[in-house]
């Protein structure tokens, strides 16, 4: 079994799961996407719940309870890349320009 290891501050995660099944409450800190890259990861948001497989990639928002279960599909482990948007972040990069300079969308019909 691999050893355990737990990235409190990177922004960018690569998850692999060798165990058959894991599920837990979480809340994150910060909006996080998520890229399946194998496996099969459920999400549960209040009354709501979202099954994702290899090749979806899915927007986790930040301080909302849910209940994720991680596990193997088509005989490969589960694993996924995670980039986390901190707040620091996000205000920088609605502060630069790259927003400001783009025209909005007219239609030509």
């Amino acid at each position: 079994m691999a050893q355990k290891q737990q990235a409190n501050y990177a922004d960018i995660v690569l998850s692999c799961l060798e165990e058959q099944y894991l599920r837990r409450e979480i809340m994150l800190d910060h909006h996080s996407l998520i890229r399946i890259i194998s496996g099969e990861m459920k999400v549960t948001q209040a009354d709501d719940s979202y099954t994702f497989v290899a090749g979806d990639t899915l927007l986790l928002p930040k301080n909302q309870l849910s209940m994720v279960t991680k596990k193997p599909k088509d005989g490969r482990y589960f694993k996924s890349v995670m980039m986390t948007f901190t707040t620091d972040r996000l205000k920088a990069l609605y502060a630069s320009d790259r927003f400001r300079s783009l025209k909005p969308h007219t239609h030509k019909i």
